[in-house]
Order: C-alpha cells, then structure tokens, then sequence
C-alpha cells in the first residue's frame, strides 16, 4: 500500500473548507475532545509554534486522526537556512484520534500507525516527530504495541495524572465529592472571601483574558518557568474566539482585584483544567480551590463524566499531590518521539550544542536539538 493510500488526508487548520471536514471527524468520533478540535490547534499556530494541520491515517482495521505543528528548522537561531520542519502534537493532552475500528488497536495496526506516519514524515521532509498521548484514552497502551526498534518510537514521558470523577457531584453542598477535609476546609474559606466572575458561552471578552494574561505572567514568573509556557494573549484569545461554549474562564476576585483565574475546557464525555494562575493574595485566600470546585461545576452542566486535571511539573511531585487532593483516579500520561532523519538530527543537536548561546542540554528532552 502507499504512502498516499495511507495518509488519507492532510487537512489544513487555517483553510475554511478543511477546518469544517476536521472538526465533522472529531465531532464524529467515539470519544471527541477539545485537544483534537482545529480551533486548539489553531491557538499554537497563531502563538508561532508552527503550522497546524491533521492527519487522517489509514492502517489495518484502523483510521485515526493526528493534530500536528509542523515548525520549521530554520527558525532555530544556530540553523539559519537549515531546510525541512519536525513535527509535534500540540501541547496537553491530545495524541492520536481513533476515528474507525477496534478500540483499542491491535498490535498491527498501531505498529502500522506509526510505520505510516514515519513514511510521511520522511517524505515531507520532518526530521524528527514528538508525539503528546491521552491519558483518558488509553493510548498508552495503545501505542505500547508500536515500541519496535524498526519503528524507532522512544518514550519521552512515563507521569501520573488525575482527574475528578463527576458522577460523584455532591449537589447539595456544590463541590467536589472526594476532595479530602482541608480542601472542604480551603473551600469554605474562600467562599467567604473570595467572589467569583464567570466568562463563558463567547462572554471572555478582552478585559477577562487580560486579568487572566497578567496573573498567569505573575504565576510564571514566580515559577521561573521555561519561556515556552509564556503563552501570549494572542493565544488565549484564539482559543477563546475559537472554542465557544467548550471553553470557560473564571476569575476570583477581592474586593476589586483579580486574585486568581482558571480555564478550563468542556467536549464531550470529559472536560481539562488547561491553565490557571493565582497571585500572592490568592494563594493565602485559597482562591485555586474555589476556582477549580467551579470550574467541575460548569464541567458537570456540560455533561461531563472526568474533569482532568492533569500532573505535575516532575512527576508526582507537590502540585500533582495538590490535585490529588482532590480525590479522583489516577491515570497515565505518556510522550513517545521518534527520528526520522538520524543523520539529519545528528548534525543539529551538535550544531545546537557548538552554539556559544544555547544552554546545556535537558536529559531525556526530545528533540534534544531543541532543548
């Protein structure tokens, strides 16, 4: 079979035509999510992080669909010329959409999978391919099948994550369920002195994400977080503008100072805490915990069964046992990235490593060309 039979489609995130056949795909899926949809991918396009488009890949019994950001080699500053692209799934927690077949993949056709997006990628020019999986979707697992070393595929990311079970809502007392005594504790507490802002439905106007921009700026910079996490209001606009009613922001407030903001995002059978951030004054006023009760509030009202919290920065570490404070199961998050172009990848994570200006390298960062 060809590569052209395969890969049955590359559909375009910016094109009207084939951002209205990818987004009928994801609608049309056993399990569509927010991560899979044009418009989120559209977000890190408009932020710079590449072009967004998707694959729709044939394999076996098999079709499945692939976010990916194509980003140009040439924009890294100790390549300046350098031809071709690498491609990556954008970030959180998106991966592999299967669209038709046996759930979950068959050995052959995951192995057949990845043999199909490798023969694409090497004829399209990719040097390397950084593949984000769902931890709600078992796609682990799924792509587990395809570790050969024909196939190249390297594991990146072995981390828990957790999330909240939204069947268990306790509806009498609006919370969480499950979460342990201090965070009822936390909850109270900031119910007292904290109001909450809503922005949902297409209501984030420009005022709410600019207090959400200027806490989130803070929260990084306390942090001293890598510059990619520093997303610009552009994205957060994008992603607003482009989501509708899956996504939602909500501030915390005192007095009239915004002390906290999350987002979080709805499709389907489940619904993500995506982004949030608190200042000095929110974190004493527990404005987190409130924020996040909400944000399953609004999850359950969109009739969502998991709200996923996500993990932490270093595996289990105090911000994931923060969120398992909450109280909910605990699932997978997995990275896999292979090299299509060894020679090619070679040469650059050592031209990387000649250049005066870049900093030591990351163990285990993929590709280590752009650590």
């Amino acid at each position: 079979m060809s590569i052209a039979t395969r890969v049955c489609e590359v559909l375009s995130a910016s094109d009207a035509q084939d951002s209205a056949r990818w987004e009928a795909l994801v609608g049309s899926a056993r399990t569509p999510d927010v991560y899979y949809r044009p418009a989120y991918v559209r977000a890190y396009e408009r932020a710079g992080q590449g072009k967004g488009i998707a694959l729709v890949i044939g394999a076996g019994q098999a079709r499945i669909l692939v976010p990916i950001l194509l980003r140009p080699l040439h924009e890294l500053p100790f390549a300046r010329g350098e031809p071709g692209l690498d491609a990556t799934t954008p970030y959180g927690y998106g991966g592999v959409l299967l669209l038709s077949g046996p759930a979950p993949f068959t050995k052959e056709d995951a192995a057949g999978v990845v043999k199909t997006l490798r023969e694409w990628c090497l004829s399209t020019g990719v040097v390397s391919c950084f593949l984000r999986l769902h931890p709600l979707l078992d796609q682990e697992h799924l792509l587990g099948w395809a570790k050969h070393e024909e196939n190249g595929l390297v594991l990146c990311y072995h981390v828990p994550t957790t999330a909240v079970n939204l069947t268990d809502w306790d509806q009498h007392a609006g919370r969480i369920r499950s979460m342990n005594a201090t965070r009822r504790r936390h909850l109270n507490l900031a119910r007292r002195r904290l109001r909450l802002t809503w922005h949902s439905n297409g209501t984030a106007h420009g005022e709410a994400l600019r207090a959400f921009e200027g806490l989130y700026r803070q929260t990084m910079n306390r942090h001293r977080a890598d510059s990619f996490y520093f997303f610009s209001g552009d994205y957060f606009a994008a992603l607003a503008e482009g989501l509708g009613d899956r996504f939602a922001l909500a501030l915390a407030w005192l007095d009239d100072e915004p002390v906290g903001a999350n987002i979080f995002l709805a499709d389907g059978s489940h619904a993500h805490y995506h982004l949030g951030a608190a200042n000095e004054v929110g974190l004493k006023s527990h404005a987190s915990t409130l924020l996040l009760n909400a944000g399953a509030a609004w999850a359950v009202q969109h009739g969502a069964k998991l709200l996923h919290l996500g993990g932490g920065t270093r595996g289990a570490d105090s911000l994931f046992q923060y969120k398992r404070s909450y109280g909910g199961p605990i699932f997978t998050y997995s990275a896999y990235g292979f090299i299509v172009d060894e020679s090619r990848y070679t040469a650059l994570v050592e031209r990387r490593l000649a250049s005066l200006n870049q900093p030591p390298l990351r163990d285990g960062y993929f590709p280590a060309y752009r650590a």
